[in-house]
């Protein structure tokens, strides 16, 4: 590959690759010289991506991934390791989403549906990865959130709600000392969301 590729020789997972922005992205950073790592439930759609990719970088790895289980997780990041030596960047990008009304019966239901997804997803990815970007003294974690979580929409409650819990994350004075100190000393960058995602 070219050598002025941005992510040459990078190892870079997704979750959520199987389709939409998680897709677009795994294309991106391969076209950029990266290894991509495809995480997603359905392992045939993963394949689908992966056969994209290989025709112009054969570096991708489909590993078929249920970020709502912790141990699955935890599977992806120790695979990639062994794999590789190493993860440079962690994209959480796995979400899903339920449209409706607060006072039907499901509400509950879908809204801890979309929790474990996209938001604890995202937990136990960073929570797999942290340790190994603190060892290497570099790598980077992105997040993937959404406008639902600054703007209230009709009908959008259950996502307001959990997006606006991933934005309160890195918002809280505490946690943003906790994410500077953990991660920026060492080496492993991440985005403030206070400053960076407007």
């Amino acid at each position: 590959m070219n050598g002025n590729l941005r992510f040459e020789n990078k190892i870079v997972a997704i979750t959520g690759a199987s389709s939409g922005i998680g897709r677009a992205s795994a294309l991106a950073f391969a076209r950029e010289g990266a290894t991509t790592v495809l995480a997603s439930r359905s392992e045939e759609k993963l394949e689908r991506v992966a056969d994209e990719i290989r025709s112009f970088n054969p570096r991708v790895l489909v590993i078929p991934t249920d970020v709502s289980v912790r141990e699955q997780v935890q599977h992806l990041i120790d695979r990639m390791v062994r794999e590789f030596g190493r993860i440079d960047i962690l994209f959480n990008n796995a979400g899903n989403a339920y449209v409706g009304r607060i006072d039907e019966g499901l509400f509950a239901d879908d809204l801890n549906k979309m929790l474990e997804v996209s938001f604890y997803g995202a937990l136990y990815g960073t929570q797999a990865v942290l340790p190994i970007m603190k060892r290497q003294g570099a790598g980077h974690i992105v997040n993937m959130s959404s406008l639902v979580g600054r703007k209230a929409f009709p009908y959008f409650g259950r996502l307001l709600d959990h997006h606006a819990r991933d934005q309160r994350l890195l918002r809280r004075p505490a946690a943003r000392a906790v994410w500077h100190r953990d991660l920026c000393n060492h080496g492993v960058s991440g985005l403030d969301s206070d400053r960076d995602a407007r």
